[in-house]
């Protein structure tokens, strides 16, 4: 539900694109949220299996790094490709 509401609050007011219709917006923006979701579970996944003796705060720096890079992703893909 938070993904609809927050496609609905960028195609309206982040972006303005009021002549993407609804389905559409909602269609390629939640596809865009699971993909950016099997990203970040992959990189996570990844970085347990090659890096185990992390320590707990460089964990958590790559954790936030790699969320930020696919939130970053996922803006500019809605920006300039889907509204």
């Amino acid at each position: 539900m938070s993904t609809v509401i927050a496609n609905e609050l960028h195609r309206r007011l982040t972006f303005r694109a009021t002549t993407v219709p609804w389905f559409t917006a909602q269609y390629q923006g939640g596809g865009l949220a699971l993909i950016g979701l099997a990203i970040t579970t992959a990189a996570l996944a990844a970085l347990e299996s090659f890096a185990p003796t992390l320590g707990a705060l460089t964990q958590a720096a790559a954790m936030l790094a790699i969320m930020a890079a696919v939130g970053l992703a996922r803006f500019l893909t809605l920006r300039y490709l889907v509204f």
